[in-house]
């Protein structure tokens, strides 16, 4: 189910957790900039805010602003997909 249209739309999905399925917000994260060692990724849900850098040579990941920390987040560029999952 999506809510919304365009950049800032929100994707629900269903996740199983333990017995029961519970609905996860879905955001989708764009790269603003990069360099060729990182990343800048920003959440495009405005309410949000998330933002990181990943590092593209040395396998590093830096939160800068962790946003909804519940919305299950990903993105990519290139080659390089970038997601999170919440852990169970």
């Amino acid at each position: 189910m999506t809510v919304g249209r365009g950049a800032g739309s929100v994707r629900l999905t269903a996740t199983r957790l333990g017995y029961r399925f519970a609905m996860v917000e879905h955001h989708d994260m764009t790269c603003e900039s990069e360099n060729g060692t990182e990343a800048l990724f920003v959440c495009s849900v405005e309410r949000c805010g998330r933002r990181v850098v990943f590092g593209k040579r040395q396998t590093t990941f830096t939160v800068i602003d962790q946003g909804d920390f519940h919305a299950r987040h990903s993105g990519s560029i290139g080659g390089l997909v970038v997601s999170a999952r919440l852990a169970s």
